[in-house]
């Protein structure tokens, strides 16, 4: 399994408890999180807060769209492109 596969099965995990357990079966990776609300504003915060935690780096503010984390494949690809960048910065 490589690193974006590992990002991405974790960024799945940390949604699912954000879910109502009876919707967690329901959403696939393309699933519009938020434009169907399974995930409102409040839960975006918290949300963010997490996954700052869980891979240790932080958001550009550029980068805080509803978009982003519409979905677990954006979620995930911005994760990936936030943990990338913090490499390379202390490369």
């Amino acid at each position: 399994m490589g690193m974006n596969d590992q990002i991405h099965v974790k960024v799945r995990s940390i949604v699912e408890k954000f879910l109502d357990k009876n919707h967690s079966s329901e959403i696939s990776d393309t699933t519009k999180l938020i434009t169907l609300g399974y995930i409102d504003s409040f839960s975006i915060v918290e949300l963010i807060s997490i996954l700052e935690t869980e891979f240790s780096f932080q958001f550009d503010p550029a980068t805080l769209k509803l978009e982003t984390f519409d979905s677990i494949n954006s979620i995930s690809e911005a994760v990936e492109l936030a943990t990338q960048t913090k490499f390379l910065k202390h490369a």
